[in-house]
């Protein structure tokens, strides 16, 4: 929807155009709750958009954050998982209480290979790898050593 907001000689906003099925409401602005006084320029097209007030501020993209792929055996049956996360001591844990649809019937887990990374994209990378044929024979060589 568009609106086109003017401003009168008062200071106060008005609003015209819009859909006429949806009038704005009495208890609330025109343009979604965000007008007033030196807000918007007069005689400016603005949409509106909604957005969620109780959403999380953006993370900063330029804010340094390691990403580790981990890689864990089941002590009970044998299996191996490989994933990623940012704090690995935590999700051993999320595993071990069975908070994994795949490793809460494998239980106990034990952390066997961990790698950390500067970013997600290189650890999802590095995670496809170890799923991979020549993944699983690198991680059994490395096992065997262990």
């Amino acid at each position: 929807m568009i609106l086109n907001i003017r401003r009168s000689s008062n200071g106060s906003l008005s609003a015209s155009g819009g859909d006429a099925r949806f009038p704005p409401k009495a208890d609330r602005p025109a343009i979604g709750g965000h007008a007033g006084p030196g807000n918007l320029p007069a005689g400016r097209q603005v949409m509106v958009l909604r957005q969620r007030v109780d959403s999380p501020p953006a993370k900063n993209p330029f804010e340094f954050m390691s990403c580790f792929i981990y890689v864990i055996i089941s002590c009970s049956h044998g299996n191996r998982y490989v994933g990623s996360t940012d704090c690995v001591e935590n999700r051993l844990e999320e595993h071990n209480r069975g908070r994994c649809r795949y490793t809460s019937g494998r239980r106990p887990w034990e952390l066997v290979h961990s790698e950390e990374f500067d970013t997600r994209a290189e650890a999802m990378k590095r995670e496809k790898f170890l799923k991979s044929g020549q993944g699983r024979k690198y991680l059994d060589e490395i096992l065997k050593k262990k």
